[in-house]
């Protein structure tokens, strides 16, 4: 159209045209191509500025006749001014294709023009300039995007993956991605149809053996597949598909894709495959794995454990069919919580059932592991019940062991309690023997009545420390056989233990040690038996008296706590060693055992107190400091029985209790 329009004014500066055109004609003419006519004089003067000039670029004639046009654009006249110095002496056609022109001072509008330049000769004489402008911003914008398209899928053909590859029928290269050189080894641009073969099989190992192979991959018609080995080791996955346009096929596309990596992943998880699966046969604990209850896996040693004789008289069996069915909801429950958290369950002891119906002891510890596309149960076993068996023999060889140490020990008691209640029942032999020898008129030794009556007393004394001494031991007998009996009825405590202190206050102050009685409560009636209570306190007195040298006092305190009475003895004696607190109790135990010990004793004593507190429900303790003193202290329940509460006029007096001080303080010698 363009030159089209402007050879109407310059084909072969045809004088006859301008001399038979009028100047209104020639305005008609300007005003009806479909271009925009700017005409220069040889000053660059414009003289001529038609509508479709203003229309495109929305600048009016009267604003720019006879200015200077390079003063009005001057980026035009940058672009052509080497050219335009001799456009006059050369007759040059210039041309600008998609010319920037801004329509606004902004510059955020803009339209692009092809523009044709040429001399104009007028046959007057007149030399001037001749632009041609065409407006092609629509068609530069369709050329641009189709560029950009052309760049992206461009881009995106070169950033692939895989090497692409496009042939036409005759096999002649159309295309091909930088990605297919490098995954190829090829070097050089372009590669045309004898260097693609070429290149190929220079890179394959034995190319003899692969010519045919290649031959059949450029000439397939329909899909193909096949696997490329390379000199350099890579493996190459080679896929063909035909290249259809019109339903007709117009050439080849070939996918490139480098394996190696793969295939050395694969094969090193094939390896790693083999290698944990023959580890898990080799382990010497049972690995099952089960999915809906069925077992789908199991090594060699569930096949052992379970009693069969291969795996797949296993596989497919229900999982519960193996579990005792002790063990049935504590499995399904466990199952569940696995499956739900996916995490592995601690250890829990279970017994499977064998194929015999024998039952095993086993350790399970459970969790999940992909199988096979699926999330299985994993079950780890440990057999133990042969460990189970050399825990219950070695607990029989400890039990066996502590009862062979206990027999010892009570052997050693047993032989310390002989010596010591042969020395208990000597010694006051001894001494009333003694005493009779010398009552003895035979003796021929004068006695006076004074001498007699202590001889009398000793001897008396003595009698009393047997009597105590049989009377314990046919109690702790009767204790042991289970014939032993107290007959409790409802007493005021508070008045029973203080009756029993003060009956034996004036013979320990006849020691020089103080005695000292306190209750925090005047009256408590609890259900008891006075005569068990009564040889308790005689006991601990006695001991305490035994034990605290002349100047110490002992302190005898009850304390009413609501449902339970508290009654201590405290002394200020010589206390007993802390290491020694915790056997004080025992039977036939005492904290000096040498036969030359200071004070006299069964070690039957204390045990007897303990076993009668008991028989009241209640508990007794003790709390010493070596070298300061020793606390016992008794709590009795406070509970009354059906019985009346016994008067307390019938209550016994202090002489009552004569007779058992002497036989309780028989051992303690003035």
């Amino acid at each position: 159209m363009l030159d089209s329009c402007h050879s109407s004014f310059t084909k072969n500066n045809n004088k006859n045209f301008y001399m038979n055109c009028n100047s209104d004609m020639f305005e008609n003419i300007i005003e009806s191509v479909p271009i925009g006519i700017v005409i220069l004089d040889k000053n660059y003067k414009i003289i001529l500025w038609n509508s479709i000039q203003e229309s495109m670029t929305g600048i009016k004639n009267k604003d720019v006749i006879e200015k200077n046009f390079f003063d009005e654009f001057p980026s035009l006249f940058y672009s052509i001014n080497d050219r335009l110095k001799n456009i006059f002496l050369s007759n040059e056609t210039i041309f600008l294709n998609y010319f920037p022109f801004y329509t606004d001072s902004s510059y955020y509008k803009i339209k692009y023009f092809n523009i044709k330049i040429n001399v104009l000769n007028k046959p007057d004489g007149f030399q001037g300039i001749l632009f041609s402008v065409e407006d092609c911003t629509k068609l530069e914008s369709i050329e641009s995007n189709l560029h950009e398209n052309k760049e992206t899928l461009r881009a995106v053909f070169d950033s692939t993956i895989e090497g692409i590859l496009v042939l036409d029928n005759h096999g002649n290269v159309i295309n091909y991605n930088k990605r297919l050189k490098k995954i190829m080894g090829f070097s050089g641009d372009p590669i045309d149809k004898e260097e693609l073969l070429d290149l190929i099989l220079n890179g394959i190992e034995k190319p003899e053996l692969t010519k045919d192979k290649i031959n059949i991959i450029l000439k397939a018609k329909k899909k193909f597949f096949n696997i490329l080995e390379l000199k350099n080791g890579k493996l190459i996955e080679c896929l063909s598909n035909p290249l259809v346009k019109n339903n007709l096929i117009i050439g080849r596309i070939y996918s490139f894709r480098d394996i190696t990596k793969q295939k050395s992943d694969e094969k090193l998880l094939k390896e790693s495959e083999n290698y944990y699966r023959k580890l898990i046969e080799l382990l010497p604990v049972s690995i099952f794995l089960h999915s809906d209850d069925k077992i789908i896996f199991a090594n060699k040693a569930t096949v052992k454990l379970l009693g069969f004789s291969s795996t797949s008289e296993l596989l497919g069996k229900n999982l519960f069919d193996f579990i005792s069915p002790d063990f049935h909801e504590i499995a399904k429950n466990r199952a569940k919580l696995v499956q739900k958290y996916k995490q592995f369950a601690p250890l829990i002891e279970e017994k499977l059932v064998k194929k015999d119906g024998s039952i095993v002891t086993v350790q399970v510890v459970s969790g999940i592991f992909p199988y096979k596309g699926i999330m299985a149960s994993l079950a780890v076993v440990q057999d133990i019940s042969e460990s189970k068996r050399a825990a219950l023999l070695q607990e029989k060889i400890r039990e066996n062991d502590r009862l062979l140490r206990e027999a010892r020990e009570f052997d050693k008691l047993k032989t310390e309690f002989f010596a010591n209640i042969s020395h208990e029942l000597r010694t006051p032999l001894n001494v009333i023997l003694s005493a009779l020898q010398l009552l003895n008129p035979s003796s021929n030794i004068e006695l006076t009545e004074e001498k007699s009556v202590i001889y009398l007393n000793t001897m008396k004394q003595n009698c009393f420390r047997l009597l105590r001494l049989v009377s314990n031991l046919i109690d702790i007998t009767k204790m042991d056989s289970g014939y032993f009996e107290i007959h409790p009825s409802n007493h005021n405590i508070v008045r029973v233990v203080e009756d029993i202190t003060m009956s034996v206050a004036e013979y320990i102050e006849n020691k020089s040690i103080s005695l000292i009685f306190d209750t925090d409560v005047e009256e408590r009636f609890i259900s008891c038996d006075p005569d068990k209570i009564e040889r308790i306190m005689l006991n601990l007195i006695s001991n305490s008296v035994k034990f605290t040298n002349p100047g110490g006092q002992i302190f005898v305190n009850i304390k009413d706590s609501k449902d339970k009475i508290k009654i201590s003895v405290k002394d200020t004696g010589i206390g007993i060693p802390e290491n020694k607190l915790s056997m004080i109790f025992e039977r036939f135990r005492q904290v000096d055992k040498s036969l030359t010990r200071n004070h006299e004793g069964s070690g039957i004593g204390l045990s007897l107190v303990k076993s009668l507190v008991e028989l009241h429900g209640g508990k007794i303790s003790v709390e010493s400091i070596y070298g300061k003193g020793t606390e016992f202290t008794i709590e009795l329940p406070v509970v009354l029985t059906d019985d009346c509460i016994t008067d307390v006029e019938n209550i016994s007096t202090p002489e009552d209790y004569v007779e058992r001080i002497n036989i309780e303080f028989s051992d303690i010698y003035s």
